[in-house]
């Protein structure tokens, strides 16, 4: 998986000149872009964040979660020309390689992205900024989505076909929610989270 990512992200920085999303996801695209204008345009990686500590260094980091974590063009470009990635993820699976894989974290994709953008390339000043639950929602079971989504809902995750049947009837947004500025709350100059 991490190998696949991190091609998606050297694909999507040479190829892809706006975005690249998961295929399994529901965006309502005015929204995230609406979300997107209260950010800034650089140093950026918005998401649903997690925290993970390092099993060798013991450093903490943070994370977004895969399915609707953006990060701005020069940041994807920092991830995806990181050399030392590269060569863990060319090869085939080796134990003589095994402290690079656990070092970069690459048995778990996401925690790989912010491992480098946090701790190995180390953007400076990198912006992070949490999106909770009730804008990004993730449904593991079919119709699940129906009862966790509501008018704040960017992103809906894990969706099966039933459920793309369903939004394509009945979902839509009204121009009161559409209007409505989002709700930032800065924690500090790298760190901001919106609100529900």
């Amino acid at each position: 998986m991490s190998r696949k990512t991190y091609l998606w992200f050297k694909f999507a920085v040479d190829i892809f000149k706006a975005m690249k999303a998961d295929d399994d996801i529901f965006m309502t695209v005015p929204l995230y872009l609406k979300y997107l204008e209260v950010l800034p345009r650089e140093k950026l990686n918005m998401g649903r964040t997690g925290k993970c500590f390092s099993n060798l260094s013991g450093v903490l980091t943070w994370y977004a979660n895969g399915y609707a974590n953006t990060l701005s063009r020069d940041v994807a470009t920092s991830f995806a020309n990181y050399n030392q990635l590269r060569l863990v993820l060319s090869g085939g699976f080796s134990f003589r390689r095994f402290a690079n894989y656990v070092d970069n974290h690459v048995l778990n994709e996401d925690i790989m992205v912010g491992t480098v953008i946090r701790n190995k390339v180390k953007v400076a000043d990198l912006h992070m900024a949490d999106v909770p639950n009730c804008h990004y929602v993730s449904a593991h079971k079919s119709g699940e989505a129906r009862k966790l989504s509501g008018t704040s809902t960017i992103v809906l995750h894990h969706l099966k076909v039933d459920d793309y049947l369903w939004l394509k009837k009945t979902f839509w947004r009204t121009e009161q929610t559409m209007l409505q500025m989002p709700k930032l709350i800065t924690i500090d100059t790298k760190w901001s989270q919106f609100e529900c």
